[in-house]
C-alpha cells in the first residue's frame, strides 16, 4: 500500500466511509503508522544530538575565545580570534556578541574596524 492508498484509506475512516475496510489494509496502515513514528523518533533524536554537539562546540569555543582574550596584550579582532581558533570569522563573531552581552567582553571601534578586549 503506498502513502497515497493509506492517506485515502484514513480520509474514507474519517469520514465514516469505513465500511469497505478489509483488515489486512488496517494491518498496512497499522505497519505504515509504525514505521513512519520510528522514522520520526529517530530524526528528533539526532537532532537532538546535533543541537547537543553544537552547543558543546559553541561552549568550547566561548571558553577559548575568553583564554585568548585574557592572555592578550592588546585587543584584537574577530577575524583574528577566528584565524587562532581555525574557525570562521562569522562565527567567531556570533560569540563574542554572546560574550558582550554577558558582559565578559568589551568591543571598541578603531578605525572602522570592531576589536574585543576581555571585560
Amino acid at each position: 500500500m503506498e502513502k497515497m492508498e493509506i492517506l485515502e484509506t484514513i480520509k474514507a475512516m474519517a469520514m465514516g466511509n469505513n465500511n469497505d475496510l478489509l483488515e489486512f489494509q488496517i494491518q498496512e496502515i497499522v505497519e505504515y503508522a509504525d514505521k513512519e513514528i520510528e522514522a520520526l523518533k529517530a530524526r528528533a533524536e539526532k537532532t537532538e544530538k546535533v543541537k547537543a554537539e553544537k552547543a558543546k562546540e559553541r561552549s568550547d569555543l566561548r571558553n577559548k575565545i575568553v583564554d585568548i582574550l585574557t592572555n592578550s596584550t592588546e585587543p584584537m579582532r574577530a577575524g583574528e580570534i577566528a584565524s587562532k581558533l581555525g574557525v570562521s570569522p562569522q562565527k567567531a563573531t556570533y560569540i563574542l556578541r554572546g560574550l558582550k552581552e554577558e558582559g565578559l567582553v568589551i568591543p571598541t571601534v578603531e578605525k572602522r574596524t570592531t576589536v574585543y578586549t576581555i571585560a
